[in-house]
């Protein structure tokens, strides 16, 4: 995959580049600058005054700016934006650093720091860009570039050995020189509200720089009226972000600016990073016996708990959280939902889950163990175990995970949720389908791109050879399963079209089903279609804000971003904010959002599909009859192999000739 869709997919992804933090001394208390990582800040450093930064920038002096004091630390807001009127307090640190001896434990209560943070320290978690695993990468549909598309790839290549040099020099003035006439009168950016500086502060982070072990922080967007105590506690969107469980972060594209802004100022945002790759997601019976599975899910969680237990010191109401993600964000909050069965507290009342996505992973002793045995070899620890992996360096602990994922079929990244016996007992749509899953929350909004499995169906695979090569890499060879999943091939006439049947079933759309069943009456779904359809295509529009520099600069690429944003961003801050998306439609055009009828009908209706046109259509990705053969797969799979939870066995319709379905639930001696 070239570099050019990489940065093009980083840019949606990543903004801000962290380093070590900045040293602000006391005769700074009357500056207005905005807090700057280090990297960020020398490359700014090197611009004239009127290229420097503008949109979102502080507004008032340091010495103004709030302190919120924790049992284990102060820490200070790094800006007021005066436009939306919005605190944002970057990078609170709300677990102790995973290094040294913590790299393999759950996140730990952090130390007491009497030293008052600014925010400008807090790297991002180590990530691989692992762009190569997305087969049919749509640019035009991520970036939902339309008719704009011409463009957008012009400047594009045209930044790409720019941004490579800037990269290697640290230099700006190339950039500089290309970017200052787009952004002139008539010029194609001549509409962006912002400056060289506030590209170039959204560029910097997708040069990967800046990463690190000690990557647990959060940041919190407050509006004036909650630190000004002139609000009832707010309502939360707590936002968890996604990339494939593999890459990701919390800065840039996901400030709480657009959310809060539709609002009317009436919610606080949250956003938190997470261990990611083999740092959050080994599995298998080794690391099942160090108990280090499942970290990135356990991360989120102290993050979670961390809204709970603090966000009232900002105004906020932690018994109104609505939890928040796409991708692998939304299947992470699946994950919380059947954790231990569903007898933790997930920390949340309400969530939204745009294209809940992640690979069944469920084969404890085979496939599982298999990655971590190949993971331990490419680490140089072979014959070493956790011992060896605990004292490698953290560029050699990533370099295998990266070599991992890039050896995982087409469409995969060989990490994630997996069952591990503890966290996550089976299969989520097993303990669904069994009834082990937290049943105390108030509502669900649920949602799918129309076309998901796109980007992620290798056209290499062309044969039934290939086809099943790619399955039995993914799905365990037991005989019954691999019989049965023959027979259900047979409906469909090309090879390409069980390919999409088997990471739409998998890893996306059933996923919808299983939610609505699981909460019946109190769910909404949609459908998000403009352009293609593209699986992230709706991100964009759900964080569309003339105050972001990212998304503003699409915005300009292409106005169909913004009408968008003004299509959905209604329905979600008025679920957010009230519990009813459609409490926000009186006064605007927008169609009436009905709750799902039956949960157990074939297709599932009435869905919001938002294109061009919002019409009412039924939901046939997430069709009754395919879901239920998935579903029935996933649960025999963990009969077959002895892996379901004792008095939670999942009926299924495929023979199990193996024995008792928990026999090796537990670990071997």
């Amino acid at each position: 995959m070239s570099t050019i869709s990489r940065l093009f997919v980083a840019l949606l992804l990543f903004s801000y580049s962290f380093a070590s933090p900045l040293d602000y001394s006391a005769a700074d208390a009357k500056r207005t600058d905005t807090v700057v990582e280090q990297y960020t800040h020398s490359l700014l450093s090197q611009l004239a005054e009127h290229d420097q930064p503008k949109m979102a920038r502080n507004s008032m002096a340091w010495g103004e700016l709030p302190v919120i004091t924790l049992p284990y630390g102060r820490f200070r807001a790094s800006k007021y934006v005066e436009e939306n009127d919005v605190y944002v307090f970057k990078n609170i640190r709300f677990a102790a650093p995973p290094t040294g001896r913590a790299r393999f434990l759950p996140p730990q209560t952090p130390k007491l720091n009497q030293t008052i943070s600014d925010g400008s320290y807090g790297p991002q978690c180590i990530q691989s860009f692992a762009i190569q695993q997305i087969p049919e990468l749509d640019l035009t549909g991520i970036l939902s570039l339309g008719d704009s598309y011409g463009l957008g790839k012009y400047l594009l290549d045209a930044l790409k050995p720019i941004i490579l040099r800037l990269g290697q020099t640290g230099t700006v003035d190339e950039l500089v020189e290309f970017i200052r006439p787009l952004l002139g009168p008539g010029g194609p950016l001549s509409e962006f509200p912002g400056t060289i500086g506030d590209i170039i502060e959204g560029l910097s982070g997708v040069l990967g720089l800046g990463s690190q072990e000690d990557c647990l922080f959060l940041d919190v967007y407050v509006p004036g009226k909650a630190m000004r105590k002139k609000s009832p506690p707010l309502p939360v969107l707590h936002w968890i972000y996604g990339g494939a469980y593999v890459l990701g972060s919390k800065d840039g594209l996901y400030d709480g600016f657009s959310m809060i802004e539709r609002s009317g100022g009436n919610m606080i945002v949250v956003a938190n990073n997470y261990r990611m790759g083999a740092w959050g997601f080994l599995s298998g019976r080794s690391a099942e016996g160090v108990n280090a599975t499942n970290l990135g899910l356990y991360d989120q969680h102290a993050a979670l708990q961390w809204t709970h237990n603090f966000i009232g010191l900002f105004g906020g109401d932690n018994t109104r959280v609505t939890a928040a993600g796409e991708s692998a964000g939304a299947g992470s909050l699946q994950h919380h939902l059947v954790a231990f069965g569903g007898q933790q507290d997930p920390l949340f009342s309400q969530a939204i889950l745009q294209s809940p996505a992640f690979q069944p992973i469920f084969d404890r002793d085979g496939l599982s163990e298999d990655t971590f045995k190949r993971f331990e070899r490419e680490a140089g620890c072979a014959s070493g175990g956790f011992a060896c992996l605990a004292s490698i360096s953290a560029d050699k602990f990533q370099a295998a995970s990266d070599s991992i994922i890039k050896q995982a079929p087409p469409g995969t990244f060989a990490f994630g949720p997996a069952s591990d016996g503890r966290l996550v007992r089976q299969t989520t749509s097993a303990e669904f389908s069994t009834g082990n899953y937290w049943k105390d929350l108030d509502s669900i909004m649920i949602s799918h791109t129309s076309d998901e499995p796109y980007m992620f169906a290798s056209s290499k695979i062309n044969t039934q050879k290939a086809l099943d090569e790619f399955q039995r890499k993914l799905l365990p060879t037991a005989e019954e399963l691999q019989n049965a999943l023959q027979k259900h091939f047979t409906q469909f006439r090309t090879v390409k079209d069980r390919l999409l049947d088997i990471i739409q079933g998998t890893s996306f759309s059933c996923n919808i089903r299983w939610l609505t069943q699981a909460y019946p009456h109190k769910n909404w779904v949609y459908q998000y279609s403009k352009g293609r359809g593209t699986h992230g295509s709706d991100i964009l529009p759900m964080f569309y804000s003339r105050n972001s520099p990212l998304t503003a600069l699409v915005g300009i690429l292409n106005s169909d971003v913004k009408k968008m944003a003004e299509k959905l961003q209604p329905y979600l801050a008025s679920y957010i904010t009230t519990g009813d998306p459609n409490a926000a439609k009186r006064g605007l055009a927008l169609l009436r959002m009905d709750k799902i009828v039956d949960s157990n009908a074939e297709y599932l209706e009435p869905l919001i599909n938002f294109d061009d046109v919002n019409t009412i259509v039924k939901d046939r990705a997430s069709k009754l009859s395919a879901c239920q053969f998935w579903r029935d797969g996933e649960a025999a799979g963990t009969n077959i192999l002895g892996y379901a939870p004792p008095g939670a066995v999942a009926l299924t319709s495929i023979p199990n000739n193996e024995g008792d379905p928990s026999r090796s639930y537990y670990a071997k001696d």
